[in-house]
């Protein structure tokens, strides 16, 4: 993103560029983002950003804390067998 921001202040050629306003036929500034618009489908989404952060990082973390909640559960279910069947 950093190289794309840089490349709409720096280059003469870019869409970003207002003399080049009626070689890309750019008639309102909100136009631009037709053009080099790196969004990951976020505005298509129906959920404001502040509200997928959390779930996003459970789903991360719990990824993270599948093998180690696959042990524990294994051990709790040997030790549950075993305190029976003694």
């Amino acid at each position: 993103m950093a190289a794309m921001l840089m490349h709409d202040l720096l280059n003469a050629a870019s869409p970003k560029n207002p003399a080049n306003r009626a070689k890309f036929q750019v008639d309102n500034s909100l136009e631009l983002f037709r053009t080099q618009a790196v969004h990951g489908g976020l505005w298509r989404s129906p959920y404001k950003l502040g509200t997928i952060g959390i779930p996003c990082a459970l789903i991360y973390f719990g990824g993270l804390l599948r093998p180690y909640l696959a042990a524990l559960s294994a051990i709790t279910g040997a030790s549950y067998l075993y305190l029976t069947l003694a």
